[in-house]
């Protein structure tokens, strides 16, 4: 079944997003990026309050641009990283999994020249699971940058190398429906789970809207 990943700012955001059922909780700050990290004190607070609840991941910013000691935890289910860079990121990816306390997720962004350097690499680079997202926020969602074969396709290969696969990118309803037809193993959001767009506040009803709807298909 496709599990729905709310991203979040805060410990009050966390929570909601939790009761109104997320199944994953992520951490982030959307002021930092695509990407961004939160602040260390943020990603304590959060998997303090919500422990062994839901599986707690956090986005580590671009790869390069954080220490994985200021963020990364044993506490975490993952962490994510942004290869924005196509600079030397073999490399640098694999020295920055090896060094994570926890599972590592590679995330390749559609609306950039080297994504499919990238997810040719996936079986090479062993990331936890690969999450598709975009780098800007004004250029498009997902489908914009992906057609629904491209994605099946993709979604076909990760099941046979037995690795999860995350979708996210501006998606809304309209374009989750059409997502979650095709099986994949995580839909992400923020946006659509604010009131106010990525830059607002979970909405506890947008939420469990969300939930319900990814759910529905099992």
């Amino acid at each position: 079944m496709t599990r729905l990943l709310v991203s979040v700012r805060s410990v009050d955001e966390a929570i909601i997003a939790r009761d109104a059922g997320a199944d994953i909780v992520d951490i982030k700050e959307p002021r930092n990026g695509p990407l961004g990290a939160a602040n260390a004190s943020v990603v304590r607070r959060v998997l303090a309050a919500i422990g062994a609840d839901v599986p707690v991941s956090a986005a580590m910013g671009e790869l390069g641009e954080h220490l994985p000691e200021t963020l990364a935890s044993a506490d975490l289910s993952f962490a994510k990283v942004g290869l924005s860079d196509p600079v030397d990121w073999r490399a640098r990816w694999l020295a920055w999994r090896a060094s994570l306390p926890c599972p590592a997720v590679l995330v390749a962004y559609v609306d950039l020249p080297h994504r499919d350097a990238i997810l040719d690499s996936a079986a090479d680079l062993r990331p936890a699971a690969l999450l598709l997202d975009t780098c800007s926020k004004q250029t498009g969602g997902l489908l914009d940058w992906c057609s629904v074969p491209y994605l099946t396709t993709l979604i076909n290969s990760c099941r046979a190398n037995q690795r999860l696969l995350a979708l996210a990118g501006s998606l809304n309803l309209d374009s989750i429906r059409v997502v979650l037809s095709l099986g994949p193993d995580i839909i992400a959001v923020r946006g659509a789970a604010c009131e106010g767009g990525r830059d607002g506040v979970v909405c506890p009803r947008r939420v469990r809207e969300l939930a319900e709807l990814v759910h529905s298909v099992t």
